[in-house]
């Protein structure tokens, strides 16, 4: 492990890498290192890669005269969730943000203005907008439905409706636009360690089943790549998300001193975990106010960013050495 961390910071950015390639290493970094107005650190901590680039980064940093990161290794591979949180371990920021290689912060004062926005909000968390990105040697941008699907119930503060959209329909935010207060995020995904192993999202699920409301920050906040990885990759890896999604579930039905509405969130949520795969789909689909979002939002989707005139300047590098 090395360590080259100073100053206070006010956010700290954490890249988790398992045999990462360098081009991808290479986009995100610079998009990291290239923020103004904000005091930050960056850990890059490995899940127990071949190769986890350490020397590549560390020499790359140097040359970029850039000194405020630490680099964790970790021996063996454990998943995405005991990954990041062992990055959270050595954090010291009051605010968090997970990354991955091949995904970009969207311009050099995404960060600054981003932490502005949620620390006027009054909010513990808030999501953004991304720019969707396919990756590999052209990395042009795509577009597709945007995360969450419904966002009416954010900006008219219907925390309730969120609360239930988030937690039951599972309309969630992309985990890679999310800004989080450290301490919050650090104590929920702790009750997923060794039980969840690559959605380190579900913790803002248990999060909002407790009333940890979101803010929307109506811009633009990442390039996120998209087909590729555990999110979005494979068949196999989206089958074990959804494997995680249901244990992280179980975990979060089992609280108790719950108010009406984390009644019936946990009501729904058992409903929908019984019977045959069929049947919960339908009974998920047929929760409170399901049906008219599936068919409205299947039909006529809120997509994600495509213009990208005003984005960060490593862009046009887009990773390549």
């Amino acid at each position: 492990m090395k360590s080259m961390s100073t100053n206070e910071v006010d956010i700290s950015v954490i890249m988790a890498t398992y045999n990462p390639s360098w081009d991808k290493c290479r986009f995100t970094l610079d998009s990291i290192i290239e923020q103004s107005g904000v005091n930050f650190e960056l850990i890059i901590t490995d899940d127990g890669s071949s190769e986890n680039l350490f020397d590549r980064i560390d020499e790359y940093l140097k040359s970029k005269d850039f000194s405020n990161y630490r680099l964790v290794g970790n021996k063996t591979n454990q998943g995405t969730v005991k990954n990041y949180y062992s990055g959270i371990l050595y954090a010291k920021g009051k605010y968090l943000k997970l990354i991955s290689p091949g995904d970009a912060l969207f311009n050099e004062t995404t960060l600054a203005k981003w932490m502005n926005f949620l620390s006027e909000s009054g909010k513990t968390w808030s999501f953004g907008n991304s720019v969707f990105i396919s990756g590999g040697e052209n990395n042009e941008v795509v577009e597709v439905p945007a995360l969450p699907r419904v966002i009416d119930c954010y900006t008219s503060m219907k925390e309730d409706t969120c609360r239930w959209n988030y937690v039951v329909l599972e309309d969630v935010a992309l985990g890679a636009a999310i800004l989080c207060e450290r301490q919050i995020f650090a104590e929920y995904l702790e009750k997923f360690v060794g039980t969840v192993l690559f959605a380190e999202d579900v913790a803002f699920s248990a999060m909002m089943f407790n009333g940890y409301v979101p803010a929307y920050y109506d811009e633009t906040v990442m390039f996120y790549e998209f087909g590729s990885g555990v999110s979005t990759g494979e068949k196999k890896w989206l089958e074990r998300i959804h494997k995680d999604w249901r244990m992280a579930e179980k975990i979060i039905v089992s609280a108790e001193d719950c108010d009406k509405l984390q009644l019936k969130m946990k009501k729904a949520l058992l409903s929908v975990n019984s019977g045959s795969d069929t049947k919960k789909k339908i009974s998920r689909n047929l929760q409170k106010g399901g049906v008219k979002k599936v068919i409205k939002h299947r039909l006529s989707p809120r997509m994600s960013v495509v213009d990208v005139s005003y984005c960060g300047k490593w862009w046009n590098n887009k990773g390549k050495s």
